[in-house]
Formats: structure tokens, sequence, C-alpha cells
């Protein structure tokens, strides 16, 4: 974690923004578990699932309201983040599916053949 300090500061030029990086990453290295409510588990749960789809696509939804409405920027980025994450695990599932189903069906086939 010293290099994570070391190399940080000055690294957005805003103090508090690498202070508060920094605060995440010692608390994901440090701390194995923080207890939350029961009723944020969900919550928190599909965020931490959809957190690499929330990152590869807030810069399509947040510059367009950064300026004029932060806090609605961040929430709707953690929205269509959240979405397409929703819809690509859908589609995993069916294409998953489908996989099974022909490899079912392709070793039905080889059983069913006689070899020669």
């Amino acid at each position: 974690m010293p290099g994570a300090a070391a190399t940080l500061p000055g690294y957005f030029d805003a103090p508090r923004r690498e202070a508060t990086i920094l605060a995440g990453i010692l608390m994901i290295a440090w701390i194995p578990a923080i207890p939350l409510p029961r009723v944020l588990h969900r919550a928190v749960g599909v965020v931490a699932s959809a957190s690499l789809y929330i990152y590869v696509t807030h810069w399509v939804v947040f510059p367009d309201f950064k300026d004029s409405q932060p806090v609605l920027a961040v929430v709707l980025s953690v929205a269509a983040g959240i979405a397409y994450w929703a819809i690509a695990v859908r589609i995993m599932g069916v294409a998953e599916r489908s996989q099974s189903w022909l490899w079912r069906r392709r070793r039905a086939r080889r059983r069913h053949t006689i070899p020669t």
C-alpha cells in the first residue's frame, strides 16, 4: 500500500478526491468485511456486480450532466451501468444455455451413430 500512497498525490490535482481514493484502496486492503444493514445487502450486491459495467459506460452519461447536475450525473451513470450489466448477463445466460443445448445435442448424435 505504500505504492498507492506514494503515487496518488498530485495525480488528479484534487487533494480531496485523492484522499477519498486512497481511503478506498486502504479499506479494500485492510478491512476483510464491512457490516451493512440487511436492507442494503441486495443494492450493494447489484452495484458491486455491475461495477465494471458502470466503469465502462460512465463516460457516455456522466459528462452531459456533470456541470449542471453532478448528483444526477452519478445516479444516471450508475443506472446506465446496471442496465448494461443486466442486459449483458441475460444475453450471456442465453448464450450459455444455447451452447449447453448444442453440446447435449451433439453428444446425443454421437451415441446414436454406428461406427464403421
